[in-house]
């Protein structure tokens, strides 16, 4: 159990996300601040698969591309990288509602999520 809890920790340390473009916006302290708070929904949806701890100590990069719809659901468009990462990676994120979050609707995000021991 506290090994599972220490690998929780490192993952959550160790995923980078990235986001690329940079939108043009009236309040950019607005689109910053629920950005940020996105950035913290997927941080903490998106842990590390529970099947794949006795992998060897090796890294995988799963490379995502998505948006926000009208409804608030994240839309995958674009996912690459190992396929078993990229598809937990994938479940985790088309369950989540992004709530009040209309100012980054239909905008794109690219995250980068570095799984690893």
């Amino acid at each position: 159990m506290k090994t599972n809890n220490i690998l929780k920790g490192l993952v959550a340390v160790i995923i980078v996300m990235i986001t690329l473009p940079g939108f043009a916006s009236n309040d950019p302290t607005s689109f910053n601040s629920k950005e940020s708070r996105m950035k913290r929904i997927v941080s903490a949806a998106v842990d590390f698969p529970v099947s794949m701890e006795s992998q060897s100590d090796q890294k995988f990069v799963v490379t995502v591309d998505f948006n926000v719809d009208s409804e608030g659901h994240v839309v995958v468009n674009e996912i690459s990288g190992n396929p078993t990462y990229t598809m937990h990676v994938k479940e985790k994120l088309e369950k989540l509602v992004m709530k009040k979050m209309s100012d980054l609707v239909g905008k794109s995000f690219v995250y980068r999520f570095v799984f690893s021991k």
